[in-house]
């Protein structure tokens, strides 16, 4: 599960339904404990019940903050490395890939993307969601 996150024309804050909440109608369905197995490699937190042959990961993206734990970069279809979600700066691989592929320049502007991650995301202080961010074209 993911909390609705202030990206594109649709988020509205009383829209979104805080993680805690997420988590307290989880444990409803019985005694949910953090899960200890392997999971995945993001940010989401892992949770079981007694018993259950799997795991559900919730990620509080907007009400809890989860940029230390966050591993992913986002590639969009124009060639632009992402470091964060939430952020509109991208560092620009095509000069690496055309006319022919230089990879120790791509390898170099990919270091350049992994460094620019931000410490935090801005996402909690937005009322609305933003028009610029789109999901589907960032590859989220």
């Amino acid at each position: 599960f993911i909390e609705l996150m202030p990206i594109g024309d649709y988020f509205a804050r009383e829209r979104l339904v805080p993680s805690e909440e997420i988590l307290a109608r989880l444990s409803a369905l019985g005694e949910l404990r953090p899960f200890d197995g392997p999971v995945g490699c993001g940010p989401a937190r892992a949770y079981t019940w007694a018993g259950a042959r799997g795991s559900v990961g919730i990620i509080g993206a907007v009400t809890q903050a989860f940029c230390a734990r966050c591993n992913r970069l986002r590639l969009t279809a124009t060639g632009q490395l992402r470091p964060c979600l939430d952020q509109e700066s991208a560092v620009d691989l095509l000069p690496a890939l055309r006319p022919a592929v230089d990879r120790e320049r791509l390898a170099h502007l990919i270091r350049d993307a992994v460094a620019a991650k931000p410490e935090q995301h801005t996402m909690a202080q937005r009322e609305v969601g933003s028009p610029r961010l789109c999901m589907a074209g960032v590859g989220g």
